[in-house]
């Protein structure tokens, strides 16, 4: 078990070390609920404009008031729709129409889980390589729920290294949901050796599918030879709603939408049909307009708080959870045994400062359990407008920020932010 900057071990599971508060994933769900309650309030007393999406995820439903009829009943509706959605997903994810099939799940989530408990079985080896060997926690969730044993790996001859097996599995990241990314000649190499090693390769492709393609030019990941790709339907200028969208293999991506109905992680009709809206709608230009709208987010806010705690993404700039601890515990001259909090329970917390006070929207609040916990800003440029420019937003985190840091001391102030009560917490 590896430890984060300040000691504390981390849950291997979700990538990040659990606190006296934000314990499981139950008191996460809990930590979700608390901030739909928090939205709710907010919208009854200044309305929907006052809420600010900086989340990269704009999950409207693009259905129109025409779908509303058969195109959109179970039974009916996907023989209406169904080839429009195939074609329009796989001139998005590539591939060739007479080989490939295309599945759409109620998240990508639901999607690479479905994979893995489709083709591996019980001791049969899961390999993930992912930058940093961050992939998302459906991947090691996955192998459990499979019985598979995993390997992570980020370098080519780590992926060498494992052990050989008649049905092993490669998830390959090219892109993370904190945008850390793997260079177009490691992701090319790593599908290619995965599959010189007999390896069934899946790509999840959530952000990547967009930003590798569009931003950095690379190849889609079925011309550079995976089986199967995932994308998200809801980031990178996919605007909802929320899906995951899973082309390749015909065999393969059977096998896993089949899995998925099994355990009812499939999309139903009219999600689908709002998949193929959302398709029909996309504009590149859009998400070149988020990465300009990022780059002055991360120049505002690594100007202010220094560039060795601001990360810059493709998206926008990415404050770590132990960096924004770092960063709070010099301001206020703290030495980290003082602190009552982990560094994820410190960035929740920021969280909900912004939703309460400024009405930003971030997944610290609103993310499913397992949730990546860094501090993330990703929007577009309509919404930072609104809110008043970029310097207005800097100003809305860094405010954040201080606030959560006078109750470093006094762990039941950040248990009421971010649960709503102070009931269970454990001091340290």
């Amino acid at each position: 078990m590896g430890k984060d900057f300040f000691g504390n071990d981390i849950d291997l599971e979700v990538g990040y070390a659990r606190g006296s508060i934000l314990k499981n994933s139950f008191t996460e769900k809990a930590k979700q609920q608390h901030a739909v309650k928090k939205i709710n309030t907010r919208i009854a007393e200044l309305g929907e404009d006052s809420l600010y999406i900086f989340t990269g995820n704009i999950r409207w439903n693009q259905l129109k008031s025409s779908d509303l009829g058969i195109t959109s009943e179970e039974w009916v509706g996907p023989s209406l729709f169904y080839p429009q959605l195939k074609e329009k997903a796989l001139d998005h994810l590539g591939g060739d129409s007479d080989k490939s099939e295309v599945a759409v799940f109620n998240r990508t989530s639901a999607g690479i889980v479905s994979s893995i408990m489709a083709l591996v079985k019980p001791g049969n080896i899961l390999v993930s390589f992912a930058p940093d060997k961050k992939a998302h926690p459906s991947v090691s969730r996955g192998a459990k729920l499979a019985g598979a044993k995993l390997y992570e790996v980020d370098t080519i001859e780590e992926l060498k290294n494992v052990p050989e097996s008649s049905s092993a599995v490669c998830v390959v990241t090219g892109v993370t949901s904190e945008l850390l990314l793997l260079d177009q000649e490691l992701f090319v190499e790593a599908i290619k050796m995965a599959k010189l090693m007999n390896m069934i390769v899946i790509v999840d492709d959530a952000y990547g599918a967009r930003i590798r393609t569009i931003l950095l030019n690379q190849p889609t990941a079925l011309e550079a030879g995976a089986d199967i790709v995932i994308t998200n339907n809801d980031k990178a200028a996919l605007h909802g709603p929320r899906a995951g969208i899973m082309a390749g293999n015909k065999e393969l991506v059977m096998k896993a939408s089949a899995k998925a109905s099994e355990y009812g992680m499939e999309a139903r009709a009219p999600i689908a049909l709002g998949v193929l809206r959302s398709l029909e709608q996309f504009k590149p230009e859009e998400l070149i307009g988020e990465m300009n709208v990022g780059q002055s987010l991360y120049e505002g806010l690594s100007k202010k708080m220094g560039e060795e705690y601001v990360r810059k993404t493709l998206l926008g700039p990415e404050i770590s959870a132990d960096n924004a601890l770092r960063y709070i515990l010099k301001r206020r001259g703290m030495n980290s045994k003082d602190c009552a909090v982990v560094p994820s329970e410190f960035t929740t917390a920021i969280g909900f400062i912004l939703l309460e006070k400024y009405g930003i929207i971030t997944t610290n609040t609103c993310g499913m359990p397992g949730a990546r916990v860094s501090l993330r800003l990703k929007t577009n440029e309509d919404t930072v407008s609104r809110f008043g420019g970029t310097a207005k937003v800097v100003e809305a985190v860094l405010d954040s920020i201080e606030t959560v840091g006078s109750y470093l001391e006094d762990p039941r102030k950040i248990s009421d932010l971010i649960l709503g009560h102070a009931e269970g917490v454990i001091t340290k």
